[in-house]
């Protein structure tokens, strides 16, 4: 998974700067420590979500607020990514 993510970022970027569009304001993942206190604080008051990327708590709310917003703005994600599944595809023998 991690090259797909590796792979699909830059064309992520491209496709968003190619087409004027913004991205969703949702950054890589939180620290192993960050990740490990949010765990242990749930054993104490269990919360309903725990978001492992900065921003995608936002991100959700905003899901549940606007979906037509929060789509437009996974259109570039969607795409890079496809690009991405389509490249690496090509590479793994059948």
């Amino acid at each position: 998974m991690l090259s797909f993510f590796s792979e699909s970022g830059p064309r992520i970027k491209r496709i968003a700067t190619e087409r004027a569009m913004p991205l969703p304001a949702i950054e890589g993942v939180k620290s192993t420590e960050e990740i490990a206190q949010k765990i242990i604080e749930c054993i104490y008051q269990p919360v309903a979500e725990v978001y492992t990327h900065t921003g995608s708590k936002e991100f959700a709310v905003l899901a549940a607020q606007d979906r037509e917003k929060a789509e437009q703005l996974q259109i570039p994600v969607v795409l890079g990514e496809r690009e991405a599944y389509e490249r690496m595809k090509k590479m793994v023998p059948a």
